[in-house]
């Protein structure tokens, strides 16, 4: 009932909002979406959205080296990723955004807020991605592969990939570095109320290449995410997909791809650094965090290192733009015909002081044809292993997935 009637309003406020903007409206324009602007220049609106068809197929797991049957969450089969609407304008100098995830079983927003220009830099208030990590920050529209590494909301910040709170971000769209702030609580469209509360600081610097043959791109980023004492309010855990989409089943410890969890009261602090490259049709992008997770009175904080290398290949020899304003690349944006890029990535987590010791480690390699700058196809096949146990007595599960997606966003 929540889904269908949240859809029913979404659909009809924009149609609604749309409609009544349209009577005076200056300029109406449907290049990369529908875009109505006022006459007076006071409203404008754009509406968008994006549908992620996923499939996955995945292998029997083995333990040891011996198969065994799939836990109950790794069933082959198909689901939508990403299905959204979104609503994004400004009216009277402030600008907002609206966006509904209508796939899964319920209606959820991603980004909810509204902002504004202040001095060099844009205020943002509402429900937002904290200013953290590169991969992170790039929307599901241009990933490279079709999920994140462990350095992103699927690993360190696991859970926490939208927050809500206050962001002031300063970036140009012809500069060549960001520095962007924020502070949230532990709380997002999914929880309730809690008292976990979080910091997050990122910057980034771009310099073009030698004869303007690409783009080099160096990131930094801190943040520190304090949970709440009742552990059923809010808690942190550190948590992977260690051979893909749904690959880490809760039901099973060897599988769950957990990593670690703060203890109640405690924070997790993480620094992260970033490097990526542009140069003519190869992209490279790597990312290093180092991830403290506390452990109260009880124990002794545990360390976790996660980091990720990518690299990309595209015969029509494209190279990918930079957004400079935010410090992320673009994806391919074919003009004249479509494009074919070749993918791979070696991602590792550890864990080194939980007694336990977990450690993820994945390789995949890909495909995406993109045949327009909005249709894209996607094809990854991932080797995961997610080892536990003291030295000497290691336990080791391995699992693979192949993935394949259709993409549209507009």
């Amino acid at each position: 009932m929540k889904k269908t009637f949240s859809a029913a309003l979404t659909l009809l406020g924009t149609a609604g909002l749309l409609a009544a903007t349209s009577a005076s409206a200056q300029t109406v324009s449907t290049k990369g979406g529908l875009s109505i602007a006022s006459e007076d220049g006071n409203f404008a609106f754009q509406l968008g959205g994006r549908i992620h068809f996923d499939g996955y197929l995945f292998s029997e797991p083995e333990i040891d080296g011996v198969e065994v049957p799939r836990a109950s969450g790794q069933s082959s089969g198909t689901e939508f990723r990403r299905a959204r609407l979104s609503l994004s304008g400004q009216a009277y100098g402030w600008a907002f955004k609206f966006e509904e995830e209508f796939a899964g079983s319920d209606v959820d927003e991603r980004e909810l807020w509204i902002g504004r220009s202040i001095g060099p830099g844009f205020l943002t208030l509402g429900q937002f991605k904290p200013y953290r990590g590169m991969d992170e920050l790039t929307s599901s529209n241009e990933l490279l592969m079709m999920e994140r590494p462990s350095t992103s909301a699927s690993g360190v910040y696991n859970g926490r990939q939208f927050q809500q709170g206050v962001g002031y971000l300063v970036g140009r769209k012809d500069g060549r570095y960001t520095l962007g702030a924020s502070a949230y609580t532990l709380r997002n469209d999914d929880s309730t109320r809690n008292e976990g509360v979080g910091f997050a600081a990122r910057g980034t610097y771009a310099s073009p290449l030698v004869d303007n043959r690409g783009t080099l791109h160096f990131g930094g980023s801190y943040s520190v995410d304090n949970t709440s004492q009742n552990p059923a309010n809010v808690g942190v855990t550190t948590r992977v997909g260690f051979a893909g989409r749904r690959s880490n089943v809760s039901s099973d410890p060897l599988q769950s791809g957990t990593i670690g969890s703060v203890a109640p009261g405690e924070s997790a602090s993480t620094l992260g650094l970033e490097l990526a490259a542009s140069i003519g049709a190869f992209f490279l992008q790597a990312e290093h965090a180092w991830q403290r997770l506390g452990q109260g009175a009880g124990g002794s904080d545990q360390d976790v290192a996660a980091k990720y290398v990518m690299i990309a290949y595209n015969f029509s020899h494209l190279r990918k733009a930079y957004k400079a304003d935010k410090g992320v690349f673009a994806a391919l944006k074919p003009s004249d015909g479509g494009a074919l890029e070749l993918t791979a990535r070696y991602d590792n987590i550890e864990n080194s002081d939980s007694p336990e010791a977990p450690e993820a480690t994945s390789i995949t390699v890909g495909a995406n044809y993109y045949v327009n700058p909005q249709l894209r196809f996607m094809v990854n096949l991932t080797h995961g292993e997610f080892d536990v146990g003291a030295p000497g007595a290691r336990t080791s599960a391995e699992l693979d997935q192949l993935a394949v997606r259709a993409q549209l966003h507009f």
